[in-house]
């Protein structure tokens, strides 16, 4: 797969170990006018820091992993920034109750 070509869709599900405005950009640049974007992140909390090491359980095992947080509206932001309109959003709570997931799906 080469950067250089472009696709009808992107799927991303951002464990970055820090935000700037190129992530989203990365995906965005790799997607056909008129091809669908998918996007799923950890929700930001009030008060809590955008990235955090967190010590999940999740696999049978105990270990830890770095995830930045963000909101919906930055991920609009995003969105709109690469000539994208948002097609589909959604926020889910995870069932451990400590998480919620947001999902974008966009159309470039």
């Amino acid at each position: 797969m080469s950067l250089e070509e472009t696709y009808d869709r992107t799927a991303e599900d951002w464990h970055r170990d820090h935000k700037s405005d190129s992530w989203w950009q990365e995906g965005a640049d790799c997607t056909k006018s008129g091809g669908l974007i998918y996007l799923a992140v950890k929700e930001a909390r009030e008060g809590k820091p955008e990235g955090v090491v967190e010590k999940e359980n999740d696999y049978g095992y105990e270990c830890e992993r770095f995830f930045s947080h963000f909101t919906m509206s930055e991920l609009e932001k995003y969105l709109a920034d690469a000539d994208g309109r948002v097609v589909w959003q959604s926020k889910t709570p995870h069932p451990n109750g400590k998480t919620v997931w947001l999902q974008i799906i966009g159309q470039k």
